[in-house]
């Protein structure tokens, strides 16, 4: 009974682990879902219409590609990716960067 439920698994298998198959599919996948989005906000943030906004509360960079916001303190933003936006500041904060990465949630869009 064992080997009879056996079977049926060793068979299947060889039509699912196809290597050129699943590299096919999944690179293409990748590179035009990438572009798009890349697509999308450069022609939403680059229409010449910058967008500004004003930090809703304190925010403290926690890596060297993120900004340290204080609240009320007015910004630029330049695009927005995964839930970040990239902005810059009108004059340096207290660590001295300019531009960085602050979560969307902390900037109100005006």
């Amino acid at each position: 009974m064992h080997e009879g439920y056996g079977s049926p698994i060793r068979e299947e298998p060889p039509p699912y682990t196809s290597p050129e198959r699943y590299e096919s599919f999944e690179n293409p996948l990748a590179g035009r879902g990438s572009h798009s989005f890349e697509s999308k906000d450069d022609d939403r943030m680059s229409s010449g219409n910058p967008q500004f906004g004003t930090a809703l509360y304190d925010f403290t960079a926690g890596g060297d590609d993120e900004l340290s916001l204080t609240t009320g303190e007015e910004v630029e933003i330049e695009y927005e990716v995964d839930g970040w936006f990239y902005v810059k500041k009108k004059r340096p904060g207290r660590d001295g960067k300019m531009a960085g990465l602050v979560p969307v949630l902390y900037v109100s869009q005006s």
